[in-house]
């Protein structure tokens, strides 16, 4: 016999996938093309961890992560009261990682040992030879796996902890993108109210200092304690921008203005000027990989190879939302 909990998990699963996946497709197909986006990569589940799923989406433009946020709380929305039946609950976090320079990604194979993977023997070699495999599609993707590490991927899990059933915490950064998206004047989608919860140290997070946490309640607009709700104060976004600027200026040593690199750089700024130069770092240490494993030498570089290694550096570049959510927790109800 299963335990009693298995079955409201194995269908929250279920049902809140479907309802995300079904929020995410009205955004899409009705309220992106109102804004004047038009969605290239939709979110995908990246995996569970025990009892939590968790999605990822790659950013072109700062109004996808509205569009992933409201689609997120309509799912919280719909799946709820079935969890509550079953003495359960939900919680939810998004934050925002940045690859390839600050983070990276890990590609694996799904069953190791191919004959297909070369390199065999020099893991450097291969990590970057399934790195480009994976990215030239979907159709090169199925007997392969990706993965996240780096700080901002930490980052996300820490702030998990912080997150409650009404709490949908957000990093700092997902709150400075929505403090400062351009939205059209007529009301299409608006940003849901952003509250403020102090800073909290967590662990291994900007070396100890205090990271601010942020967060959306899930539960606005429904019946609630009216006591409770009184002391709930919506922060104004001007004033979240002006304290994320200052934060983030605070901590330069460990932390950037966050930028998505397709995004208008007229509405939104430039990107760090030693970006692409990052970029082309990371692409010419490849085809320097790949030139030494070879026996070839690598000869100097015409300006059209600098536009190709450029062309290579904006496809291996991500910017991508994670949001994590979803635990199922057991409610704690007085008897």
């Amino acid at each position: 016999m299963a335990p009693p909990w298995l079955s409201p998990i194995a269908n929250f699963f279920d049902a809140f996938r479907e309802a995300f996946i079904r929020e995410w497709k009205i955004f899409k197909s009705q309220t992106a093309p109102q804004l004047g986006i038009s969605i290239r990569v939709d979110p995908s589940f990246w995996k569970a961890n025990g009892d939590e799923l968790i999605f990822v989406k790659e950013l072109d433009d700062r109004k996808e992560i509205l569009g992933c946020v409201n689609a997120w709380m309509q799912a919280l929305k719909v799946i709820r009261p079935d969890l509550q039946a079953n003495g359960l609950d939900v919680k939810a976090t998004a934050w925002t990682a940045g690859f390839p320079v600050t983070n990276s990604e890990l590609v694996f194979e799904v069953n190791p040992g191919s004959r297909d993977v070369p390199y065999e023997g020099d893991s450097r070699l291969q990590q970057f030879a399934l790195s480009q495999k994976w990215h030239e599609g979907p159709e090169s993707q199925h007997s392969l796996m990706m993965d996240f590490i780096g700080p901002s991927v930490d980052i996300g899990f820490r702030l998990a902890s912080q997150s409650t059933s009404r709490r949908f915490v957000i990093s700092i950064d997902i709150a400075y993108f929505l403090a400062t998206v351009h939205l059209p004047p007529k009301n299409v989608i608006r940003v849901p109210p952003i509250l403020y919860g102090s800073r909290t140290e967590l662990k291994g997070v900007l070396g100890g200092k205090p990271y601010p946490i942020f967060w959306i309640d899930t539960m606005s607009g429904e019946d609630g304690p009216n006591a409770e709700n009184r002391l709930l104060g919506v922060t104004q976004l001007y004033d979240i921008k002006d304290f994320c600027l200052e934060f983030y200026q605070e901590n330069s040593s460990l932390m950037f203005l966050p930028f998505i690199f397709r995004e208008d750089e007229k509405q939104y700024g430039e990107f760090p000027v030693n970006y692409i130069e990052a970029l082309e770092h990371l692409c010419a240490t490849w085809q320097a990989e790949k030139d030494r494993a070879s026996g070839e030498t690598a000869i100097g570089s015409t300006a059209d190879d600098e536009s190709e290694k450029l062309s290579d550096a904006e496809a291996i570049n991500k910017e991508r939302a994670i949001i994590s959510a979803i635990e199922s927790q057991s409610s704690q109800k007085n008897p």
